[in-house]
């Protein structure tokens, strides 16, 4: 539950932490990915637009409706509405571009994409690709990706219309 106090902590925290990029190694390790599940679409954001993993699973609750220990619909219409409040934009690759022999797979997904960063989505889940790495428990295994997304970095200077958790807590104070 997201209380005065939690965010009132959370806003120090950030306001005091560099942005830390992390990938699923360091993700699976913290204390926040650890009391949590069902959070795919938390990881493959925040290794996808560079936000600490305990930021982006804060926008997630706060702004997206996400529960703890709930998934969420992560489609093309939630992507962006995320990728834009991070200054990022989301490109649909067509699945039907690749010639892959068979389906294309976490597995075989880097002989394909090669370098940059994907969002993926299999049936049910969603996964990182970084500069030819998955970043996600999928890695090596066979899930069937059918969803595409490459992340740009925006050309726009995007002002995010979300208010952060600082914000949040100087209309606590204020009301």
């Amino acid at each position: 539950m997201i209380t005065r106090r939690n965010l009132r902590l959370k806003a120090e925290i950030y306001g005091n932490q560099k942005r830390i990029i992390m990938d699923y190694q360091e993700i699976s390790k913290t204390e926040e990915y650890q009391e949590d599940t069902n959070c795919c679409t938390v990881v493959a954001s925040s290794i996808a637009f560079n936000v600490p993993f305990p930021e982006m699973q804060d926008y997630f609750f706060i702004h997206m409706g996400r529960k703890m220990h709930r998934g969420i619909r992560f489609g093309l219409k939630q992507a962006n509405k995320v990728a834009k409040n991070y200054g990022y934009q989301l490109k649909n690759i067509c699945m039907s571009d690749f010639k892959v022999q068979g389906k294309l797979t976490p597995n075989n997904c880097a002989m394909h994409l090669g370098k940059g960063t994907y969002i993926l989505g299999c049936r049910g889940h969603v996964l990182a690709f970084k500069d030819g790495v998955v970043q996600d428990w999928t890695k090596g295994r066979r899930h069937h990706i059918n969803r595409i997304w490459k992340v740009e970095k925006s050309t726009k200077n995007v002002k995010s219309s979300q208010k952060s958790i600082s914000d949040l807590i100087k209309e606590f104070k204020k009301g």
